[in-house]
């Protein structure tokens, strides 16, 4: 948890790429964002993946194989806990939770996936981490993955770079919001896109439409880049 705090004061402090967490930040004091826990852990997230993309030489700690997914799984629990003055011990809990659920989301996704990993894996383990650490129920958590189905799910990987910070922003803006709905006893559920009623059907269906549905995803994406080179 210090290990990924210290990394994203560091992109806080200093203009590391897009600058996506210090522009969310800053962005309290022009009135345009809010100074809210939801926007604190996204701006400190962004942050952190914005130093760690510019080459920033800070260690992280990974998960399920990813710098960026390690951070996304782990900051935004430890801003939020942090920020509502959660006792230490639900905070690791929670972490521990957030980190566990990224690992198993990437089971149905594969190691390597046209969708973003840290956007939809580690995003949902931190949905269920609030929820956990707010005294939430297992039934509520599986409102918030399938919130977070229905909400960012076509959120595609085109490789490591500064706007990353971006995906990983939104995430999780996206699992807070989710997080809220479960708390207050609302959620996606079957009349929702790919979403199923039964939470772990939903991620089934997620990595169907991953590693089947967007088969040449990947080949597509790699050809509009190297496009790029031509011009």
């Amino acid at each position: 948890m210090q290990i990924n705090r210290e990394i994203a004061l560091e992109g806080i402090s200093h203009k590391y790429g897009l600058q996506v967490g210090k522009n969310l930040m800053d962005g309290t004091e022009n009135g345009l964002v809010g100074q809210d826990a939801a926007n604190y852990a996204a701006a400190m997230t962004a942050a952190a993946a914005d130093a760690r993309m510019a080459g920033c030489e800070k260690p992280v700690m990974s998960a399920a194989g990813s710098g960026n997914q390690g951070l996304t799984a782990t900051i935004p629990i430890a801003a939020i806990g942090e920020k509502l003055g959660i006792e230490e011990e639900k905070i690791l809990r929670a972490l521990a939770l957030s980190i566990l659920l990224t690992v198993h989301t990437k089971h149905y996704l594969g190691r390597l996936s046209v969708l973003c990993g840290c956007s939809i894996s580690s995003a949902m383990g931190v949905a269920c981490g609030i929820v956990f650490m707010l005294g939430g129920t297992y039934a509520q958590m599986t409102w918030a993955i399938n919130s977070m189905v229905a909400d960012i799910s076509g959120v595609v990987c085109d490789g490591a770079k500064p706007g990353c910070a971006l995906k990983i922003a939104t995430a999780v803006q996206s699992a807070v919001r989710a997080a809220n709905m479960a708390l207050n006893g609302s959620g996606a559920d079957s009349h929702d896109g790919i979403v199923h009623v039964n939470a772990e059907k939903t991620l089934e269906n997620l990595g169907i439409l991953g590693n089947s549905g967007m088969k040449d995803a990947n080949r597509i994406i790699l050809d509009l880049m190297l496009e790029k080179q031509k011009t």
